[in-house]
């Protein structure tokens, strides 16, 4: 016998559409929410980040002023965890540490990078011009004038780019406030020697000419002893010709003074035993 099944009543197929969605939905819900967490966390972790480089940050100065290297590196440390980078402060820091243990040449990147990160802050100009000032007489005492001239180059717009840095550094010594004041003009002077060859060889290795008073003798400078800047084995044959020509010249002045002296003095008293 066959079963009649009833009419379906009309609508009853679209009621019974949303209550089987609505489950859909939630599953949906709960697995975009899901995905979104490690999202939200990790906005979260930034900001915690970025408040924490902050409050690090302040510490970094008066654990240089204590000498506390290795607070230091244990701070930066933590301003490196999840490698969200490093501020000039942080860049800065790095460098006074680096200072602490000796490594002028890892100090002078940091503290250049600082510079070039907050161009107006002074404490990265003043040290990068110093520190590269260090770095460029060394390279002067090796020989080595193109690369000397290369590291001075960027200090000199560095230290001309607010001289006030320099002029208004806060320090309890009058000589330190003085050669820190000095440091534009000083070092200006030096980039010029270098390309003008008022350079000269001492027993410690190359250096500037020296003037008297201890700055740079430009004398012979104006006329271009040595100029061959971009040739060092020329420069080196040049210098080496002219520091003779001077020996020759203050021996002779010398002796000139010498025979002078003692044609001023008295002949000798006969009668003097």
């Amino acid at each position: 016998m066959t079963q009649t099944l009833p009419p379906a009543v009309p609508g009853q197929a679209d009621q019974a559409t949303p209550a089987d969605a609505r489950p859909s939905r939630l599953k949906l819900r709960r697995k975009l929410l899901l995905w979104s967490i490690p999202v939200l966390v990790l906005l979260l972790l930034l900001a915690v980040k970025i408040a924490s480089v902050g409050i690090l940050g302040n510490k970094l100065p008066g654990q240089f002023a204590a000498r506390d290297d290795a607070a230091m590196q244990n701070t930066l440390e933590w301003i490196d965890v999840g490698n969200i980078g490093r501020g000039f402060r942080e860049k800065f820091a790095q460098g006074d540490l680096l200072m602490l243990h000796g490594d002028v040449s890892g100090a002078y990147e940091q503290f250049k990078a600082a510079h070039e990160k907050e161009p107006s802050a002074c404490p990265p100009r003043g040290n990068f011009a110093l520190i590269a000032e260090k770095l460029s007489d060394g390279e002067l005492k090796q020989g080595h004038f193109t690369k000397a001239r290369e590291i001075l180059s960027p200090a000199v717009d560095a230290a001309d780019g607010d001289t006030g840095c320099f002029t208004t550094f806060p320090s309890a010594s009058p000589d330190v406030r003085a050669f820190v004041g000095e440091t534009p003009e000083r070092l200006a002077n030096k980039l010029a020697a270098l390309k003008g060859g008022a350079l000269t060889k001492t027993p410690d290795g190359y250096d500037y000419k020296r003037a008297p008073g201890g700055g740079i003798d430009f004398t012979e400078a104006k006329t271009g002893p040595c100029p061959y800047p971009d040739d060092e084995a020329r420069m080196k044959e040049c210098i080496t010709m002219k520091d003779r020509e001077v020996a020759q010249k203050t021996e002779a002045a010398r002796q000139a003074q010498q025979q002078q002296e003692q044609a001023q003095q008295p002949p000798p008293d006969p009668n003097q035993p």
